[in-house]
């Protein structure tokens, strides 16, 4: 881990993503071991519709703290010494692309204490998402069939995102880690990140979405007056 041990405090529990994307199931000991695991007992509960659509709602604040961070990682690792001919930046971009790491510029280094405290927010932020796969994959679904039917399917593309996303974070902390030469690997990285939960943000929206089809299709059409 980089830097100091205290993690700034999350607004959301996991219980924010966990809510998103339940499979049906509980996990299996690995290489056929018969050792009992103490898996959570699954919430025998089904969530009403309105805890759907919050926990939905949620996600996007999760995610979006994400999303600031990559930026701010990547506006750190493209910073070039400013001259009066260049104008100043109103306010800090929100959308980046590959098109903005210049190779051939001269990016100064990048501060040390800044990229700690960013990718100090990242971390705790990240492993809430990746706890949330495990807590998936060992507990029963929590949504009436009809939800259940149309969120499953979302499943895959968010786990894998999700995993990419901690790669992804590894990576940047190797390179914070280390003396570079070159700042580009690390505005590439954060690149990286801002894009998959840029991913992440289409599926929870289409979940919500999703959700509200099946509700709207289940109630009764209004009358012409």
């Amino acid at each position: 881990m980089i830097g100091s041990k205290t993690r700034l405090t999350l607004l959301h529990s996991s219980a924010v993503i966990l809510a998103l994307f339940l499979s049906s199931g509980a996990a299996h000991a690995e290489n056929g071991s018969d050792k009992q695991v103490n898996l959570p007992k699954p919430n025998p509960r089904k969530e009403t519709v309105q805890e759907v659509l919050s926990d939905l709602r949620d996600a996007r604040l999760c995610l979006a703290q994400v999303k600031q961070q990559a930026v701010n990682v990547f506006m750190e690792a493209t910073r070039t010494e400013m001259t009066p001919a260049e104008p100043a930046l109103e306010h800090t971009p929100e959308l980046i692309t590959a098109k903005m790491i210049n190779t051939k510029s001269k990016f100064v280094p990048p501060r040390k204490e800044w990229l700690v405290f960013y990718v100090n927010t990242l971390e705790p932020t990240i492993h809430l998402l990746c706890e949330d796969l495990k807590d998936v994959d060992a507990n029963h679904e929590r949504y009436p069939a009809e939800f259940s039917k149309v969120l499953r399917p979302m499943w895959a593309p968010w786990r894998d995102d999700v995993l990419s996303i901690n790669k992804s974070l590894d990576e940047m902390q190797e390179l914070i880690g280390q003396e570079q030469d070159t700042n580009v690997p690390l505005a590439k990285v954060a690149l990286d990140i801002y894009t998959k939960v840029s991913d992440l943000e289409k599926v929870r929206y289409n979940a919500a979405k999703a959700v509200r089809d099946v509700v709207n299709k289940g109630k009764p059409a209004k009358k012409k007056k």
